[in-house]
């Protein structure tokens, strides 16, 4: 798509020449930017009294020491109340597609910018806490609530009603009182302000105000002059999460309510878990890429997550998400994952895994600006297409309306590592919808007795060429899968190496091409990458009934996730003599089960699941305390 570039020189009915300000809207004048348009201005801008600037596509102010940003009223003085320098959001119906108006700032002193800038914001909403950030100096509290649709104000309870924003260091959620400005710090938080905490990743009540309805968020923009540059280093350094995660912090919450990684693999609340995560707000009005965090800026990434959404309150306000979006980082630096949209919107906000604390990187949040609606694959340091590329699956689950409802990914290279990998080069991310997932393999082709359910899943695609991997769907909710094809973070049509990924549902095989639909016929598919030599056969089980177990790794239990066919069962664990040491009766099937092992000894067990119509499922588990 060609931009529209205009130079504000010849806009002469609207603007006239000043100073300190190149573009001059007079009282009474009118200025709009179309979508797609952009709007270069080398200097200030100024609006006078009703003076208005209503931007649906891109303005860029470069200035400098002299230029202004202002609004004033048409007695000289300022006017605070907004209404003169507006983005759009273009598409109010469809916000979360929509494009928008953007505004790039550079070169002018915080101090010269006394604008109220006018933000439309509709996103999907998160759950019961919106994330997001304020791209504001100094905004109040209570004119957020006001501008939200909150009119009774946010409180300082820790509940859904309340605002809070996270300390990277001390693994933590502060809560704001609803008099406070986004410069103060909660009570708790004795941290110096880091440019006046523009860099603020908050979590937003939702109970009394609607994320999906168009609301204005009015304030200040930030400058750039002092560049917004942080270093990442000291998340979660030397706290103890204890067993389970069930140690506490200053606000008496177990780590465990709250605390998220599916980053790693394995073991949870020890080691890498829960440590070097860094969270962040967008303080500007403008897209951050996130291919500019790649391992060529940032050399100890492990990866990325955005867009949350399935947050979740528990009754003493700790909060956990349900649903992400990821990129992960193969060791030659290639993006795999949600490499689609991976940038993050004004008010939008970031996540950032190291792998560890091995190196600090500094982030400068200035050089991430982009006014573009896309992740630039160029920018993240991918190799060449050849034999030695990343080639990615990504399985699109969609109900009867053809509207997505969940996806996973199955990943392949010649660096990475087959089955369980605790590698620092992995790119596994564990999964966190039941709707659709795959599950962990073993180099033979088999599900790991300890499998995980995972996001993204990984193989060597040497040594795993042609070998299965099992995925899982809720068909009650899932009609059709839509099949992407990517090879180095870019769209790809056929692989360099000459290979295809392949679906196999019920004992009929399809090469995969990309954009690829078909119906979703099964609970269990298989996945894999070359042509397929073997079906999935695992000694782990009997029959192919859609029953499964899988480890919830926050939750440190095991969760049985029933096939369609089950009503009601009866679960059997067995130890290693064969002895039943656990029966559970009556189970209903109509969810996930958690599978009550409390105080069993270390070791590898049996379970048995069989329906009240005489379906079984024998799997292994392994305990480990």
């Amino acid at each position: 798509m060609r931009k529209k570039i205009l130079s504000v020189a010849l806009v002469a009915a609207a603007f006239s020449a000043k100073a300190q300000f190149i573009s001059y809207v007079g009282n009474n004048a009118s200025f709009s930017i179309g979508k797609g348009a952009l709007v270069y201005n080398g200097g200030g801008m100024k609006t006078v009294g009703s003076g208005k600037v209503v931007n649906r596509g891109n303005i860029m102010l470069v200035g400098d020491a002299n230029s202004k940003l202002q609004t004033v009223a048409t007695d000289g003085g300022e006017k605070t109340d907004g209404g003169n320098i507006i983005m759009k959001l273009n598409d109010a119906t469809n916000f979360a597609s929509s494009t928008y108006g953007q505004l790039y700032i550079s070169g002018i002193p915080q101090a010269n910018i006394t604008a109220i800038v006018d933000k439309e914001y509709a996103a999907t909403k998160n759950g019961t806490m919106q994330q997001m950030s304020i791209p504001f100096k100094g905004k109040t509290i209570s004119s957020l609530a006001t501008e939200l649709g909150n009119t009774g104000g946010f409180s300082n309870v820790r509940n859904t009603n309340a605002i809070g924003y996270w300390e990277n260091e001390r693994v933590v959620m502060h809560n704001l009182p609803g008099t406070a400005k986004s410069n103060d710090n909660a009570s708790k938080d004795n941290r110096a302000s880091l440019y006046d905490n523009a860099l603020r990743y908050y979590a937003i009540g939702t109970a009394n105000w609607n994320p999906e309805k168009v609301n204005t968020v009015k304030g200040v923009p930030f400058s750039d002059v002092t560049e917004m540059k942080v270093g990442l280093t000291g998340a979660g350094a030397g706290i103890d999460f204890g067993a389970n995660g069930a140690a506490r912090n200053m606000y008496n919450e177990r780590y465990n309510t709250y605390l998220q990684d599916n980053f790693e693999t394995g073991t949870v609340y020890t080691g890498n878990f829960g440590k070097n995560i860094y969270q962040f707000g967008n303080p500007f009005l403008t897209n951050l890429n996130l291919s500019k965090l790649n391992p060529t800026t940032v050399s100890n990434i492990h990866g990325i997550r955005y867009e949350a959404t399935g947050v979740t309150t528990t009754g003493r306000g700790s909060t956990k998400s349900s649903d992400f979006k990821y990129l992960m980082y193969e060791a030659s630096g290639t993006a795999v994952g949600d490499t689609q949209d991976a940038y993050i919107k004004p008010m939008g906000t970031v996540v950032i895994k190291l792998k560890n604390a091995n190196a600090t990187p500094e982030i400068n949040f200035n050089n991430l600006r982009r006014f573009a609606y896309a992740f630039t694959a160029g920018d993240a340091g991918v190799t060449s297409r050849n034999g030695n590329s990343v080639k990615q699956l990504r399985v699109i689950g969609l109900n009867s309306n053809g509207e997505e409802v969940a996806r996973t990914y199955y990943v392949v290279s010649s660096n990475l590592v087959t089955g369980i990998n605790t590698d620092l080069n992995n790119v596994q991310v564990v999964a966190f919808s039941e709707n659709l997932y795959t599950i962990e393999e073993t180099a033979e082709g088999n599900i790991r007795d300890d499998a995980e359910w995972l996001y993204i899943n990984q193989a060597n695609e040497n040594d795993y060429q042609g070998k299965p991997i099992l995925m899982m769907a809720k068909t009650d909710k899932i009609a059709s899968y839509k099949f992407e094809l990517e090879e180095n973070a870019q769209k790809a049509d056929n692989f360099s190496s000459g290979k295809k990924f392949y679906i196999n549902q019920n004992g009929r095989t399809l090469a995969i091409s990309n954009g690829l639909m078909v119906p979703a016929e099964s609970e269990k598919a298989t996945l894999s990458y070359g042509e397929v030599s073997a079906m999935l056969a695992t000694a782990n089980e009997a029959g192919n009934n859609g029953t499964i177990i899988v480890r919830d790794q926050f939750a440190g239990i095991y969760k049985v996730l029933f096939g369609a066919d089950y009503k009601n069962a009866i679960i059997e664990i067995f130890d290693a003599s064969g002895r039943i040491v656990r029966t559970f009766n009556n189970v209903k099937a109509s969810g996930s089960y958690d599978l009550n092992t409390a105080n069993l000894a270390e070791g590898v067990y049996t379970v048995k699941i069989t329906s009240k119509d005489g379906l079984s499922h024998i799997q292994k588990i392994i305990i480990k305390n």
